[in-house]
């Protein structure tokens, strides 16, 4: 088999990455063609870049985003970012189709021909759409045009809501793949396109069956260019970035009583007592927020999901997000403060914690 995996060692211990998003773990193709559009971006050449963003993306237990700061764009001209949410939209329009008949079929009625067919559609479609769907991924506007703050978070729920559709789509070739070949979504979700592209191929014996869901694995993105690591290597670059112990900004600059400080994504004060989830809580909602009322959420990020349970919250916190991100979005729609950015949240705060979120500053103090 020829492998995509490369021998070429790629400088990560010259840079430093601080930790932009975290969640619970994806399979693998979800989002492998999304990041494989930072090569030979269309957008990143209208901007003349003087350096192409460096990301890491890892997945072991959970899945990570890591990106070097020096190199992230931050985009201001009004005009590509107009371009950009056109781009999308027209995305949108031609791919609807494809994907709409795809999530219409039945998993028993694939076969083998179909499903490398659509498979390879779909990654092709992931890596158009997300040439200009990843500014809003991660963040890469810095407007402060009122009528651009209003229209990105929309087109980003409109960007994010095809893109589950696409994800749907992926899902029915790994269902495929599991009643055809005995390979678990478990096993699957681990694996990347051209090893499940292999496997609907005939070449079952590509892969240790045993193992193949346990092993970490890396995208790393750098100079233009985008390559996989997986076990040992993997793990090497996911220990650096963890050694480097750079997520805290406890006390920078601020006094002991306000212990954090982030962007504001939606004014207003609020106190009352924490709930904090991590990545592992997606999906135990109903459990978590049961009578719950009055509290301030406390997450990595916010997601679709918990929605429902929004309207009893007071405040919300995050360590990711930006302009465009979700909790910005909802913190808007139900006119809750909303503080996004902070990094470490999720570290500092403790369940029960009584705070003061002074979304009209960016600080969050601890009172009891």
């Amino acid at each position: 088999m020829k492998s995509e995996f490369t021998n070429k060692q790629f400088p990560y211990k010259n840079f430093v990455f601080e930790l932009f998003e975290k969640g619970p773990i994806y399979p693998v193709v979800f989002y492998e063609y999304a990041f494989r559009s930072y090569v030979d971006n269309i957008f990143f050449k209208k901007i003349h870049i003087k350096e192409y963003p460096r990301l890491i993306v890892l997945q072991e237990n959970n899945y990570q985003v890591w990106e070097e700061k020096k190199s992230r764009i931050n985009l201001e001209d009004k005009t590509i970012i107009k371009s950009i949410i056109s781009f999308g939209r027209d995305k949108i329009k031609k791919y609807s189709t494809i994907i709409s008949t795809f999530n219409a079929t039945k998993v028993q009625d694939l076969d083998s021909k179909v499903s490398i067919k659509y498979l390879k559609d779909l990654n092709y479609i992931f890596k158009d759409l997300y040439q200009g769907y990843i500014f809003y991924c991660i963040e890469y506007f810095n407007t402060h045009d009122k009528e651009l703050i209003k229209v990105l978070p929309e087109e980003r729920m409109i960007l994010s809501n095809f893109a589950t559709e696409v994800w749907n789509a992926y899902d029915k070739i790994l269902s495929y793949i599991e009643n055809n070949y005995g390979f678990s979504k478990q096993k699957s979700g681990m694996c990347t396109s051209e090893e499940l592209l292999n496997l609907l191929e005939g070449n079952s014996t590509i892969l240790d069956i045993n193992n193949v869901e346990k092993r970490p694995i890396a995208f790393v993105i750098e100079n233009n260019l985008f390559n996989i690591y997986v076990g040992e290597k993997a793990k090497e670059i996911k220990d650096h970035l963890y050694s480097q112990n750079i997520q805290s900004n406890i006390n920078n600059g601020l006094s002991n009583e306000e212990l954090l400080k982030g962007n504001i994504a939606n004014k207003g004060f609020a106190k009352g007592l924490v709930i904090v989830i991590n990545e592992n809580d997606y999906g135990k909602y109903s459990d978590i927020f049961k009578d719950k009322k009055d509290y301030i959420l406390v997450a990595p990020m916010t997601r679709p999901e918990i929605v429902p349970f929004l309207s009893n919250a007071k405040a919300i916190i995050t360590n990711e997000g930006g302009i465009t991100c979700h909790a910005a979005i909802v913190s808007r729609e139900l006119d809750i403060p909303c503080i996004i950015g902070t990094k470490n949240a999720t570290k500092v705060l403790k369940d029960g914690d009584l705070v003061e979120v002074d979304a009209n500053t960016g600080i969050i103090k601890i009172i009891k």
